[in-house]
């Protein structure tokens, strides 16, 4: 009796699990849809929603529907200094991005970065 009930409880189990599991749409973006580039490596979504993505070859935002790219301008001292981005990180609505040549936040009234340049612990980062 007690394998019977067992065995009930085990087939409801899975009868729920499966009537309630939702299915899952990946859409995959590459340069072709305006990534920079196709090694991601980093990436965040910002508390706007937004989806930051740190490339070999720039940083991309993208809003849902397309990419915006952020690379350097050496004519442009709001750009970033470096396209290789290797980390970013949101923290009290600024957005931090680690590049190869520095660290930068980024301004959104404005949307310019800046660079950081303090030192900490003995080093500075330009």
């Amino acid at each position: 009796m007690n394998y019977k009930l067992s065995f009930l409880k085990v087939l409801i189990l899975f009868f729920f699990q499966f009537s309630f599991a939702q299915d899952y749409y990946f859409q995959h973006h590459k340069v072709e849809q305006g990534l920079s580039n196709n090694t991601v490596l980093s990436s965040l979504q910002d508390s706007d929603g937004f989806l930051w993505f740190g490339t070999k070859d720039g940083l991309n935002r993208f809003d849902g529907y397309g990419f915006k790219t952020y690379s350097n301008d050496p004519e442009n001292r709001n750009s970033l200094g470096n396209n290789y981005i290797h980390s970013l990180h949101e923290y009290q609505g600024a957005i931090w991005v680690g590049t190869n040549n520095g660290l930068y936040t980024y301004d959104r009234e404005y949307d310019r970065f800046t660079v950081f340049n303090k030192a900490i612990g003995g080093r500075i980062f330009d």
